[in-house]
């Protein structure tokens, strides 16, 4: 997906909790989430790698991005 293509998909998707993986283009997905009406937030690198039980991969990579986002204190207050 490019990065029209998603701005694209940011504005026409129903309003949601988006949870971006800390990388080098995270921050500015995440502002433009924000600005497209959606609830943005961060999540460590670190955290995802240390809580992974697999390989990593794209699907295994998304279902611990999910499955930490749940746990207390996992994002800080500011991002909740």
């Amino acid at each position: 997906m490019t990065s029209n293509e998603f701005l694209c998909w940011l504005i026409k998707s129903k309003l949601a909790t988006i949870i971006f993986e800390v990388c080098g283009t995270s921050n500015y997905c995440k502002q433009k989430a924000i600005e497209a009406g959606h609830d943005a937030r961060l999540i460590s690198a670190k955290l995802v790698a240390v809580v992974r039980k697999n390989q990593k991969a794209d699907k295994n990579d998304t279902l611990v991005i999910i499955q930490t986002t749940v746990l207390p204190d996992v994002l800080s207050p500011a991002e909740r």
